[in-house]
């Protein structure tokens, strides 16, 4: 049985529907979904300080960039530690998931394969 995620951008928001045999549906935004796979580190604090300084202040710009790429190198290589590991837990396949709506959404290439 595969697993089906699509995953759509409505005014920053991230829809993310998950088949676990029902339909839910989940909203979160780019920061909540960085957070929950990496957690609260110097990373995705500078994340969110720059993001929100960017919006009001452009001399922020090239920071947020700088630290957004930084957060996409790390969810890539979280999704790839999370994906070499042989586990049935469901909060590790959540991870997953949600790394690779991440990835989707900022246009990151990712590798999927099947065990």
């Amino acid at each position: 049985m595969r697993w089906a995620i699509t995953g759509k951008l409505i005014e920053t928001k991230i829809v993310l529907i998950t088949l676990n045999f029902s339909f839910k549906a989940s909203k979160y935004n780019t920061e909540d979904l960085v957070d929950i796979i990496l957690g609260d580190t110097k990373e995705t604090k500078d994340f969110h300080k720059y993001r929100r300084l960017s919006q009001n202040d452009k001399s922020f710009t090239q920071s947020y960039e700088r630290s957004l790429a930084i957060i996409q190198i790390q969810i890539s290589k979280k999704h790839r530690e999370l994906k070499q590991k042989d586990t049935c837990d469901n909060k590790v396949k959540q991870q997953i998931r949600y790394a690779e709506c991440l990835m989707k959404h900022w246009g990151v290439y990712f590798w999927i394969w099947c065990k």
